[in-house]
């Protein structure tokens, strides 16, 4: 967990550091936490879950994210409640290249 975490810190220092979005309130844990159990079936089948892999993993998300004009890490795109954890989720996991 300290190699995924310190991913999601080093792709996205400005927003994990702030506390006026998201990813670093209630819903983004939930919804990261939920990632991670993806992202770990993903690099247990490639016997990988090392620091770099959650690295790979979360450069993707920052990539894609930022290419995601529609979709910005706000609390605009995703509500601070239960529906906007699952919604930032699924972003995630379409943005990781996981769904």
């Amino acid at each position: 967990m300290k190699s995924y975490f310190r991913a999601v810190a080093e792709a996205f220092p400005d927003l994990w550091e702030r506390q006026d979005n998201p990813l670093s309130k209630t819903i983004g844990y939930g919804a990261l936490m939920r990632l991670l159990a993806d992202a770990f079936v993903e690099g247990s089948k490639k016997n990988d879950l090392s620091f770099v892999y959650f690295s790979e993993l979360m450069g993707r998300v920052k990539k894609n994210s930022v290419m995601d004009e529609n979709t910005p890490l706000t609390f605009e795109s995703f509500a601070a409640a239960g529906s906007g954890e699952s919604k930032l989720y699924g972003k995630l996991k379409e943005w990781a290249e996981l769904a």
